[in-house]
C-alpha cells in the first residue's frame, strides 16, 4: 500500500518515478486477481497453496445451487466446462478470459502447459531477462472485464495460443497502447 500511495503523491506533484512502474503493474495484477478471488467466494489462502483444487471442480458441474450462485457471476469469470469437468487449481479460474483458462486447464492436463513458468511471467518484477522484455499482463480497469486488461508483445508470443478466441483481450490491448500513442498490434485470436 506504501508503494501505491507514494506514486500516487509523486504523480499529483508532477514528478512520476518510473523506477516503481513495475512495481504498481505487478500490485494492479494482483489486486486484480484478488478482486476476482472475492467476487468467486475462494479462499485468499487456500488459493496460495499448491494442493488447493478449484472449487469450480469440487462443486460438480450440475449442482443446481453452485449453478443459481454462478448467475450472480460476471459473464467472464463464469466457469468454463473444463474448470468444471478437470481437477486443476483455481489460479487460471480468477482470470477474465474464459478461453485462456479453457486451453490452460485442458494443456496442463496434457502436461503441455506449466502453471508454475505462467505465474513467474507474468510477476517476475524484471521488465526484461537478458536484455529480452517479459510477458506481461497489465490491469488498467475493472479486475472482471478483459477490456481493462492488457498484454504486451511478448506475452502473445509466448502465450497467445491460451488467449484465442478472446478478442476482447486484444481490443483492451489496444486501445490502453493507443492511449499512450502506441501503435495497434495485429494479432490473430481466432481459432
Amino acid at each position: 500500500m506504501v508503494l501505491a500511495q507514494e506514486a500516487r503523491r509523486n504523480y499529483s506533484l508532477g514528478t512520476p518515478a518510473p523506477r516503481q512502474l513495475s512495481a504498481l503493474v505487478k500490485l494492479n495484477l494482483l489486486t486484480a486477481l484478488w478482486r476476482n478471488t472475492q467476487i468467486l467466494g475462494f479462499n485468499i489462502h487456500s488459493i496460495c497453496e499448491d494442493e488447493f483444487i478449484s472449487p469450480h471442480n469440487l462443486q460438480g458441474p450440475d449442482l443446481p445451487c453452485y449453478s443459481r450462485q454462478e448467475l450472480s457471476w460476471p459473464p467472464y469469470l463464469r466457469p468454463t466446462e473444463a474448470q468444471k469437468k478437470i481437477t486443476h487449481h483455481p489460479f487460471l479460474d480468477v482470470f477474465p478470459f474464459p478461453s485462456l483458462r479453457e486451453a490452460g486447464i485442458r494443456a496442463e492436463e496434457l502436461g503441455f502447459f506449466d502453471e508454475d513458468d505462467f505465474c513467474l511471467d507474468i510477476f517476475h518484477l524484471d521488465d526484461k531477462k537478458d536484455g529480452v522484455e517479459r510477458p506481461r499482463m497489465i490491469v488498467w480497469g475493472e479486475s472482471w472485464d478483459p477490456r481493462g486488461w492488457e498484454v504486451n508483445v511478448a506475452f502473445l508470443k509466448k502465450w497467445g495460443w491460451m488467449v484465442r478466441g478472446c478478442p476482447e483481450l486484444l481490443e483492451g490491448t489496444n486501445y490502453w497502447r493507443e492511449r499512450r500513442g502506441e501503435k495497434k498490434l495485429n494479432f490473430s485470436l481466432n481459432q
